[in-house]
């Protein structure tokens, strides 16, 4: 449990007693103590810890680090989800802490970073490196050092060279049972295996590159359109999905027994992330209908965020394509205070593709600014409870989620896609559309098109030629009526 979380007292986790700091004696003398922060990155990346809020990370950090040293730590470790850049602002702004395990930005640290006398370490995501950290503590003076040789390096690679230890062996598959169970269950019998053959693929489908449309993308969005349809039984004009809720990228088997197969567990991994209301695993798609201009709007909240906080806020589509400036997402920022002014004016174009991008030439529809049609819009709980809190701080950009007949829905819950009674998942869409698809099409070795990205005149340009064209007609003017005197 994170040290900085602020549980409601009736809450469950508030009963459960959960300590937040902890001490470990690992020899006479030597007394690790420990504490963890939830970043400000990752809590604001988390809605649905709501109820629990986390406290200020840096004034939660040196009231830990204070009290365990009273009560007898001489080495500080901080296991924090953060990220390294916030965790080295945190190193720098708090005296005393050894040692800061890292994550949340998925960084493989080939070596450690050091703030200070802070070591940070982060061993990547997925189980990809094993993270290995030795460390010599001097009593004399209570200086902690790395000592890792060469012969030891920091991460080691979790691949097929580390063998399966018998007994853990033996656990993993008692679990592996318990959920293939779990799947078929899911499934309604179609999947029973998580290693399951669901698509044969003869290339990597890449989540890359960062900021921009991917394959990988193009791929999930298509996924919950055409199953979004089947389940809805209304055709899906447009489907969007943010770069954050997609982990990772579609890679084949390499070992020649099964080279090329994509497993549902290889699926499911890359994009399960969240929970809806059920509690069960995986966001649920939820349908909605909005105007053209709400879409539009949408794809400039994306391209607004993305330049503001990064790619986990870049938004993949389908059923769209569209021309964009990035540099025009923010018009300026207020001197000093460094406050960005979103212009509203990223998107140049935007278009809705009518027919089947893997099937040949398509028509591309004019979405025109100000359109009020009506469209079918299918996307993952998250954003859809995220969105519409966008007008809270930028009107100009509010949006209102509402059902087929054009009227605004009540809650969000009202408009999850629900099939035979049940939530349905967005990493089921993916994994249905693969396992309808049978073979990975070629159109998902590139990208197609969707987002182009360009350069255009900076907006803050425009003022500045109107004053500089206000002040030469002025000057003009002023020469004009001296002559005439």
């Amino acid at each position: 449990m994170a040290t900085n979380a602020q549980i409601p007292t009736e809450h469950a986790l508030g009963k459960a007693g959960i300590e937040r700091t902890t001490i470990k004696e690992i020899a006479p003398g030597v007394r690790l103590g420990f504490f963890s922060v939830m970043g400000e990155g990752a809590a604001d990346v988390a809605p649905l810890a709501v109820p629990v809020t986390f406290a200020d990370p840096v004034e939660t950090a040196r009231a830990a680090v204070a009290e365990l040293r009273q009560q007898g730590a001489n080495v500080i470790i901080a296991v924090n989800h953060a990220g390294v850049e916030e965790d080295r602002a945190l190193a720098k702004a708090v005296a005393g802490i050894h040692v800061i395990i890292s994550a949340h930005s998925h960084t493989a640290l080939s070596a450690p970073q050091l703030v200070g006398e802070t070591i940070i370490v982060q061993s990547g995501a997925y189980l990809q490196y094993a993270g290995v950290l030795e460390l010599s503590f001097d009593r004399a003076t209570g200086k902690v050092a790395v000592r890792n040789q060469a012969a030891q390096p920091f991460l080691v690679p979790l691949d097929d060279r580390v063998p399966e230890d018998p007994l853990f062996a033996a656990k993993v598959g008692n679990y592996q049972a318990e959920l293939n169970d779990y799947v078929a269950a899911l499934s309604g019998g179609r999947f029973t295996d998580i290693a399951q053959t669901v698509i044969v693929s003869d290339f990597k489908v890449t989540d890359g590159p960062r900021m921009r449309e991917s394959p990988f993308g193009n791929f999930v969005t298509d996924a919950m359109r055409a199953i979004g349809a089947e389940a809805t039984g209304r055709p899906v004009d447009f489907a969007i999905q943010a770069n954050g809720n997609i982990r990772g990228s579609i890679v084949p088997a390499s070992s020649t027994a099964v080279k090329g197969n994509v497993s549902w567990y290889d699926l499911v991994s890359l994009i399960g992330l969240g929970s809806g209301p059920d509690m069960g695993p995986g966001y649920p798609l939820v349908s909605v209908y909005l105007t053209g201009e709400e879409v539009r709007r949408i794809l400039e909240v994306g391209a607004l965020l993305s330049q503001l906080m990064g790619d986990s806020y870049f938004l993949q589509v389908s059923g769209l394509r569209y021309t964009y400036d990035p540099e025009r997402a923010i018009v300026a920022r207020v001197p000093f205070a460094n406050i960005p002014i979103p212009s509203t004016r990223a998107v140049l174009r935007a278009y809705r593709v009518v027919g089947d991008e893997m099937a040949g030439p398509v028509t591309l529809v004019p979405l025109p600014r100000g359109d009020t049609t009506l469209y079918h819009v299918v996307t993952d709980y998250y954003l859809a409870k995220f969105l519409p809190m966008v007008r809270e701080r930028l009107p100009m950009l509010g949006l209102v989620l509402k059902n087929e007949d054009g009227q605004e829905i009540g809650h969000i819950d009202e408009a999850i896609v629900r099939r035979d009674g049940q939530e349905l998942k967005v990493w089921q869409t993916v994994v249905e559309f693969a396992a309808t698809l049978g073979t990975m099409p070629e159109f998902y070795q590139t990208t197609a098109g969707r987002i182009v990205e360009v350069q255009t005149i900076p907006l803050i340009v425009y003022p500045v030629l109107l004053v500089v064209g206000v002040v030469a007609g002025g000057v003009v003017l002023v020469r004009r009526i001296r002559r005439r005197r």
